[in-house]
């Protein structure tokens, strides 16, 4: 089964969707039909009968049944539809993966048939979760992560492996050109996203390789924050992703006067792409679930609707959007394009090596960071920004208070804070440290 025949079946269940979905409105209209003319004749307005000789009573009672048997038939007809279709379609998914899987692990060295495969595979998942609008298993447990691992262990640099995991459609607006001649035209700028990216962007790509999303969207803190984790809007959004306090609270992003999540590298980036996964589902459109994460989910459902009732097109470029959310996405199009031919905009990409960075190591007991980087031989400078969610200087023992530090400096870590805990005392909480506000 190739993508085409996969395509196909998608077509036709939406037809046979479309089908059933006609025989439920023909059923909630003739419920309604009903349900009146038992109304109108139990209060004796208009005499309507079954037979002559029924009194009211006996008539309303009987229209009723007539309305709700005219609803369920058709209603029943269509959720069984519904659900025999889907259930094919997850029945033919596990098979295609398997030989998608199957492909990748044979011809490990050609480039063109991994990007086959990765294609291929995120078309699939995508597909099963816009059917379906819920979470299905398409491969046994071990086989997801080994696949999606063997795709990307081919790139020892992280932009080839970046470019080829675009999936995006791409934005045709003028307002893209303009963007990619205002980075290009800002060296300085443009430099500067790209080496505060070093640190986070192979964790931000590798979590959305796992999800089967685009990588473009790994270019999206680039928009957002310049990947800079201290950045604090005006409208109080902080981090790499920019929450807000109400969105980070709607994904579990814990705010205590001691931590934000919110700039956390680990959790935001989890819930960053939770969220956008939800928005595409909602909208089954990238640009559009973009789009929202920016202006908000309520919003551009309004603007879809508004398009909708005039008869108008409902996709991005067609909406009518505030000026931020208008060039939000035509800036990650120009990013992209900038990432995906650097040669033709004379840009130079210094490359970033396909492995982690960091690394999180979960302690018993406080521990503060210049303590840490003193036990791992790192800067202090390094540890505050790979642990920016810390608003003081101690990292707190718990749940979700990890410490991150850079890989090749764990093991040191780990075996100087042996030394450490059985000849000192736990730390406290002193001072907190100063927090940056800007956004580049």
């Amino acid at each position: 089964m190739d993508r085409k025949e996969l395509e196909n079946a998608r077509v036709r269940l939406y037809q046979k969707k479309d089908r059933s979905r006609v025989v439920l409105i023909v059923g909630i209209v003739l419920f309604i039909v009903f349900f009146f003319l038992a109304v109108v004749n139990l209060l004796g307005s208009v005499n309507i009968s079954l037979r002559p000789s029924d009194e009211p009573p006996k008539r309303f009672l009987a229209l009723l049944v007539i309305g709700i048997a005219a609803f369920c038939g058709p209603y029943g007809f269509y959720f069984s539809r519904k659900q025999k279709n889907i259930k094919q379609i997850e029945r033919r998914l596990p098979e295609f993966l398997r030989d998608v899987a199957a492909l990748a692990a044979r011809l490990p060295a050609r480039r063109h048939v991994l990007n086959l495969c990765a294609d291929r595979y995120r078309f699939a998942v995508g597909l099963a979760a816009a059917l379906s609008r819920r979470q299905v298993s398409l491969l046994p447990p071990n086989e997801t992560p080994d696949m999606i691992g063997r795709l990307a262990a081919h790139y020892a640099d992280l932009w080839p492996r970046i470019r080829a995991g675009y999936a995006m459609s791409d934005l045709d607006s003028p307002l893209v050109d303009r963007w990619q001649a205002w980075y290009l035209a800002r060296p300085e700028v443009l430099n500067g996203i790209l080496e505060r990216s070093r640190r986070y962007l192979y964790h931000v790509v590798d979590e959305a390789s796992k999800r089967a999303m685009p990588l473009e969207l790994a270019l999206l803190p680039m928009v957002e924050s310049g990947y800079n984790p201290a950045a604090l809007s005006p409208a109080k959004a902080s981090g790499l992703w920019q929450f807000i306090p109400s969105t980070a609270r709607d994904y579990k992003l814990h705010l205590t006067p001691d931590y934000d999540a919110r700039r956390d590298i680990v959790a935001s980036t989890s819930a960053a792409l939770d969220y956008l996964q939800d928005l595409h589902v909602l909208f089954g459109d990238w640009h559009l679930a973009l789009a929202a994460y920016n202006w908000g989910e309520k919003s551009v459902a309004k603007a879809i609707e508004q398009n909708a009732a005039k008869g108008l097109r409902t996709d991005f470029l067609s909406l009518r959007l505030p000026g931020e959310t208008r060039n939000y996405v035509p800036k990650l199009q120009a990013l992209k394009n900038l990432i995906a031919y650097p040669e033709t905009f004379r840009l130079v990409l210094e490359p970033i090596a396909n492995r982690p960075y960091f690394t999180t190591i979960a302690s018993d007991r406080n521990i503060g960071l210049a303590v840490a980087a003193r036990l791992s031989g790192v800067s202090i400078e390094e540890i505050n920004s790979l642990n920016p969610g810390h608003n003081g200087a101690v990292v707190s023992k718990g749940q979700g208070n990890d410490l991150v530090l850079p890989v090749e400096q764990a093991d040191i870590f780990r075996a100087n804070f042996e030394s450490y805990k059985n000849t000192n005392t736990p730390a406290t909480r002193p001072k907190r440290r100063g927090q940056l506000t800007t956004t580049p």
